[in-house]
């Protein structure tokens, strides 16, 4: 075993520290490069934003992937499944529904207005109201949900290494606002292709090292193994519905109408390549989510009997994968620090193409009209003063993250307070001729302010969402959490998650829905209330067929894309 503190919590050696180090040595390096010493130096919105319409095809699609696949698929779906079962297996319905709902309805209309950024699609189909609301609903969203991103890879680190938690999110958020305020778009992309490479490597790292030995008769006893859990119960957290409906939502809201997917296909010079740039897309995220679940059962089989966290050997349900990577990788030099630089990798770059969309999704949509005549030299430092501010702000908001619950949940329920919403918006501009701002407003309000009653209200619903975890193997005199397991010690223990006071059955029905659910309801709201309030007050204005579904659209020619 790799050397241990006194609490028994399993560290690095020298060998690990280095990957993570050059990991963020050379993301700093990149964006120098492409920041000064490069012909264009990222000095117009064009450049900063698009990187010009020259980067090729399959850096474009490696950045879209490791965008995705943030430290919540390394970090937290290996947990959840190790918690909850491999139902989310049905992610893969999810996978397919987001290529066809990018591929038939939203990039043709977006790749055919050719907008800065997707809200500006809003303003020209509805007014500068309705572009202003969403970008606003968009810029909070992010700053809900980044923090958790950030967190992931410094809460593995610290548990591996000691070192204090706040050091490790200054050290690594500096980084990553450096390369991305400097380097512009194409910083970005470059370091995601490094990223790319260093998470594939540690997640295969981790998969071989973990072996493959009963992990899946030790899951079958465990009941980890669920394929068809198709109770059709709102309620049910997990369920085959859930999944395949609610997070297919979900997914189609946080991709389909994302600035940062628009942003990178608008870079690609011919609708062609966004083509095979999605299928490659689509194929990482579904090769991720698989090297996911193996490793949740992996960490099932190796802890069957002992879990780390009921054993006092973590401090938190969602350190069980670092001690995992540490006790696995303890006889492979420089295995545990391969891991902790793949989480980090996926972390930044996600962090990194929000920064960089967020920054041109506030100027064009809050600051331009401030700015008319404003040099293109003048407009990219404002955007890059933006990632800074933005970045500050997330460096302080992840404190908060730090007492919330287990994280892959945490963040699909930050991400659903205004993913159904702005995908609701978004697809009833395309789709309904009659929809105006009257409807589209009344229906956002009504969504976010339903969804947010119904997140809120949920946090105090007393929700055991864990399947049961075992410590009938461990040395009873090593056990410390003995307060959330009974007397039997083979017991559910109570999720770390929703810690309340009410019993889930006494609650409020809307707050007892499943998480997956949220964006769904948000999306059906804005047209339930919408679509009426349009019709009741004189339907749209006279739009340009091109903002519309080419099935929707009353002319003939459609664009040859």
């Amino acid at each position: 075993m790799n050397s241990s503190d006194d609490d028994g919590i399993l560290q690095f050696t020298i060998y690990d520290y280095v990957t993570s180090v050059a990991l963020l040595t050379l993301s700093a390096l990149i964006g120098i490069y492409y920041g000064f010493m490069t012909k264009q130096k990222q000095n117009n919105p064009n450049e900063y934003l698009l990187g010009s319409k020259s980067i090729g095809l399959f850096p474009i699609s490696i950045s879209l992937i490791v965008w995705q696949i943030s430290g919540m698929t390394l970090l937290g779906l290996p947990v959840e499944v190790y918690t909850n079962g491999t139902q989310q297996w049905a992610s893969i319905i999810s996978v397919i529904a987001v290529g066809l709902a990018l591929h038939y309805i939203y990039l043709p209309v977006f790749y055919a207005s050719q907008c800065t950024t997707c809200f500006t699609y809003l303003e020209l189909r509805f007014d500068k109201h309705v572009k202003n609301l969403v970008s606003l609903l968009y810029t909070i969203s992010m700053l809900l949900f980044i923090p958790t991103v950030i967190y992931i890879p410094a809460i593995a680190f610290n548990q591996v290494s000691g070192i204090n938690l706040y050091v490790i999110i200054v050290v690594t958020c500096t980084v990553c606002i450096f390369y991305t305020t400097v380097g512009g778009l194409k910083a970005v992309v470059w370091t995601d292709a490094l990223q790319f490479f260093m998470m594939l490597a540690a997640v295969f790292s981790v998969i071989f090292a973990g072996g493959f030995v009963d992990i899946w008769s030790a899951a079958e006893r465990g009941k980890r193994i669920i394929i068809f859990d198709l109770n059709p119960s709102p309620f049910e957290r997990l369920s085959f519905w859930s999944v395949s409906i609610g997070l297919t939502f979900q997914m189609i809201a946080s991709i389909c109408i994302s600035p940062t997917v628009v942003q990178r296909c608008l870079s690609l010079p011919d609708y062609s390549k966004v083509k095979r740039s999605l299928i490659i897309f689509l194929a990482g995220i579904v090769l991720f989510n698989l090297c996911a679940h193996i490793t949740g059962l992996q960490m099932y089989a190796k802890y069957e009997t002992c879990d780390p966290f009921l054993a006092g050997l973590t401090r938190k349900i969602d350190q069980v994968l670092p001690y995992f990577v540490m006790d696995v990788g303890s006889g492979i030099p420089g295995l545990p620090g391969l891991f902790i630089a793949g989480i980090f990798a996926a972390a930044m770059s996600t962090m990194s193409s929000t920064l960089n969309t967020l920054s041109g999704t506030i100027y064009e949509d809050f600051l331009k009209s401030h700015f008319s005549g404003a040099s293109d030299k003048k407009v990219s430092n404002i955007m890059k003063w933006i990632v800074v501010i933005l970045g500050l702000i997330l460096v302080v908001l992840v404190v908060l993250v730090d007492k919330l619950g287990q994280v892959y949940e945490l963040s699909l329920i930050l991400s659903s307070v205004t993913a159904g919403t702005m995908l609701g918006i978004f697809t009833m501009g395309m789709t309904c001729r009659s929809a105006n701002t009257k409807g589209i407003i009344a229906g956002s309000i009504v969504s976010v302010l339903v969804v947010g009653f119904a997140i809120v209200g949920a946090q105090n619903v007393k929700v055991n969402s864990m399947l049961p975890l075992r410590v009938d193997g461990c040395n009873i005199t090593n056990v410390i959490n003995m307060d959330v397991f009974n007397s039997t010690q083979i017991t559910q223990a109570t999720s770390p998650i929703l810690e309340t006071n009410t019993s889930a059955s006494e609650a409020f029905w809307l707050f007892r829905i499943s998480f997956m659910y949220y964006a769904f309801i948000g999306f059906a709201l804005v047209f339930i209330v919408g679509y009426p309030i349009s019709l009741m007050t004189g339907k749209g204005k006279h739009i340009d067929d091109v903002l519309l579904l080419p099935y929707k659209r009353i002319s003939t020619e459609y664009e040859r894309l």
